[in-house]
Formats: structure tokens, sequence, C-alpha cells
């Protein structure tokens, strides 16, 4: 099933790139937002009240903007061949080579 084309592409990428970013990351939000208000309310991370944290929870608000980037190569790729294959590839790549070699913070 084909979406709707806009006007211009770029309008049409732009808002298929922004429900993608709602959809995939709305509960990723939802989890950091559980993990950093009661860090900013002065009570610790909110995992950590649970019982359950590590040092992944610590690092979530920095996969937000590969996230933007990784989505939006997809959404192109999709609206270029009509098929989520070769998007989802380029970014399971890109996100391998970030994970083994450029990864600071995993």
């Amino acid at each position: 099933m084909r979406l709707k084309e806009y006007e211009c592409p770029a309008k049409t990428q732009l808002v298929r790139w922004l429900k993608n970013v709602y959809v995939m990351l709305g509960g990723l939000v939802i989890v950091s937002l559980f993990e950093y208000v009661p860090f900013m309310l002065g009570y610790g991370t909110g995992w950590a009240l649970t019982g359950f944290d590590g040092p992944f929870m610590s690092a979530l608000v920095l996969i937000f903007p590969q996230f933007f980037v990784l989505f939006f190569v997809a959404t192109y790729f999709y609206r270029k061949t009509g098929k989520v294959y070769l998007g989802s590839l380029i970014t399971a790549i890109v996100v391998s080579w970030v994970a083994c070699g450029g990864s600071a913070y995993f």
C-alpha cells in the first residue's frame, strides 16, 4: 500500500519521516521520561527506584539523535524503492558500524 504523495517531494519526505519518528520513538520517549523525570526531581533514576537499573538507561538519550538520522534514511529509501528492505539493510549496517567501531558510550 503506497502512502499519499504531497505536492513536493521534500514535504512528502518530511511528513513521512515525522510520522515514522512518532511511531518508532514514541515508546522510547515514555521509557526515557520514566527514567529522567524522577531523576530531575531528585529521587534518583526511575528504573533504580524499581530495583532494575543498568548502565544503558543512562545512555538512552544519546540514542535519539542517531535514530532521527537513521529513520530519515530508512524513510528516504522506502520512498525511492517502495520496499522496506534497502532502508532496513542500510540502517542495520550503520548501527553495526557505530556499535562496533565508533561508540564511546556503549
